[in-house]
């Protein structure tokens, strides 16, 4: 005599709905090492481009690179604006190290106050208390 045997797994049938997709990895930007990226912008803050030059890892050749992308973002995007675009100098690993003044007059190091002030970001000072409020 023989055993019964279980019923068969039912198949599974793909369902009506689309399949999802895997997402798209992050486009990452800026990890060329010793590389300078300006962001172009017009004056509505729109951006317009990424242009990058190489830079000797010197602040003398970053803003070298920083002038030629200058020149080079005044002939490649009509309506640019040199104030409402940022720089960034990437250091020998491609990490964003500098951020750049549109003047280039500052190098300041990324997540310095002065970084932040040229980036447009908040400039926070964390060791600063508020005064007690007057009643």
């Amino acid at each position: 005599m023989t055993t019964p045997r279980k019923p068969a797994a039912r198949k599974r049938t793909p369902s009506k709905a689309p399949a999802k997709r895997p997402a798209a990895p992050a486009r990452k930007m800026g990890h060329a090492p010793d590389t300078v990226y300006l962001f172009s912008r017009d004056l509505h803050g729109t951006q317009l481009g990424v242009t990058h030059a190489r830079h000797d890892g010197t602040v003398a050749g970053i803003r070298a690179a920083a002038r030629r992308l200058q020149g080079d973002a005044e002939v490649e995007h009509y309506g640019w604006s040199m104030a409402a675009s940022s720089m960034i100098a990437t250091d020998a690993h491609g990490h964003a190290g500098w951020a750049i003044s549109p003047n280039l007059a500052h190098i300041n190091p990324v997540g310095s106050e002065g970084a932040a002030y040229t980036l447009g970001g908040p400039v926070r000072n964390p060791a600063r208390k508020r005064a007690p409020r007057r009643r």
